[in-house]
């Protein structure tokens, strides 16, 4: 898939395999529908010059590392019913500048935004309860963040050393 520059993912589709575009390198476009409920584990891992992606509302679960070191990608809109992101979603996404977690999301696993460089942002819902261990490790642009006082767990350095966590 090197030379895979768009990807417009047929209505029929209901999940997005494992490793579906894995490292498809030239890959800047991908158009996911409504039909899809699921995407799987490294599914875009590695695809460098996805710079948006818009997951639809009918996606109910996004696999580990999915958009790992998706280094271009820079804006992302999740959908309303997913609840949990799983370990190193977005690590690595290095020019990704903020997020808006949805509204019924429980938890965020392990790393699951390591290394977002250039993170500055974060929106978080009221509905989350743990956020994993070095889940915002060497986020070095993001500064402060607000998290609900429902919080119950914070794994062992969740955010970097200069980030000022805040509770509301």
């Amino acid at each position: 898939c090197e030379s895979l520059t768009q990807i417009i993912i047929p209505n029929s589709i209901t999940s997005i395999p494992d490793n579906a575009f894995f490292g498809c390198d030239s890959l800047t476009t991908v158009m996911i529908p409504q039909s899809v409920t699921l995407i799987g584990a490294s599914a875009f891992n590695q695809c460098f010059k996805i710079k948006a992606i818009t997951i639809p509302n009918s996606v109910l679960s996004i696999g580990e590392r999915c958009f790992y070191r998706c280094k271009a990608l820079t804006e992302i809109t999740l959908p309303m019913m997913l609840t949990t992101i799983k370990k190193e979603t977005f690590s690595g996404c290095s020019k990704l500048k903020q997020i808006i977690l949805p509204q019924l999301l429980q938890s965020i696993d392990h790393h699951a935004f390591a290394e977002c460089s250039s993170l500055q942002q974060v929106f978080v819902p009221m509905s989350l309860g743990s956020i994993g261990h070095n889940c915002f490790a060497k986020c070095k642009s993001l500064k402060s963040i607000v998290i609900p006082h429902y919080v119950h767990k914070i794994g062992k350095n969740a955010f970097p050393e200069w980030c000022v966590v805040n509770k509301r």
